[in-house]
């Protein structure tokens, strides 16, 4: 993912709570994707940008299953994150993964360099160790950021 200047339309929406990971699915130099539980959802976390004082993060609600083939490498970043165009947000967090501003969007508010490549999955520990077990075709493996 390319840093962006760009400022999500629309007013902003009450916040999360404290954003806590629950799982990593992708670090580079802190979470890049991540799933966090907030009331009685699940919910994937991705890094879009860092901005002075706070970092942007796209928040998408998912399912186990969903996780699960990103896991496998059977869903691409992009797919999961899109599943739900109505009910998306763009956060901006803290250090400490506190939410101090939300804006509530559609995946038609997006440009193109939020949102990970197209066809991209996961690469680290998933796609690399548990291919005898998911066989994902490591040759089409590609870092989705």
């Amino acid at each position: 993912m390319t840093e962006f200047d760009w400022t999500p339309p629309g007013n902003a929406d009450d916040c999360f709570d404290l954003i806590e990971p629950l799982e990593v699915l992708y670090d580079f130099d802190g979470p890049g994707l991540f799933t966090f539980t907030w009331r009685t959802g699940l919910y994937l976390a991705c890094f879009c940008d860092e901005i002075p004082g706070s970092f942007r993060h796209l928040i998408v609600p998912t399912t186990n299953r969903t996780v699960r083939q990103l896991k496998e490498g059977s869903c691409a970043v992009r797919d999961a994150l899109i599943q739900e165009q109505d009910r998306m947000w763009i956060a901006d967090l803290d250090g400490q993964g506190r939410c101090k501003t939300l804006w509530k969007l559609t995946s038609l508010d997006f440009p193109e360099d939020v949102l990970p490549v197209e066809g991209a999955i996961l690469t680290g520990f998933f796609a690399e160790h548990q291919a005898k077990f998911f066989k994902p075709s490591l040759n089409s493996v590609i870092d989705p950021f």
